[in-house]
């Protein structure tokens, strides 16, 4: 639970909204497993909230 509330504090504190953050890139990590790049640091680094956007809807 702890670790919970620090993502969604960390989320907060970059202006962002909590939900769809954590919802983005929950998803994003079940893609990243998938394409076997979960231990790619530079996609993971894309995900923290000072670097994180929003996947437009093209």
């Amino acid at each position: 639970m702890a670790v919970l509330l620090s993502v969604i504090s960390s989320a907060q504190r970059n202006g962002l909204e909590p939900w769809s953050y954590l919802k983005d890139v929950l998803t994003r990590l079940a893609e990243l497993r998938a394409a076997g790049l979960l231990k790619n640091r530079d996609e993971l680094k894309r995900l923290l909230p000072n670097h994180w956007q929003a996947k437009s809807s093209d």
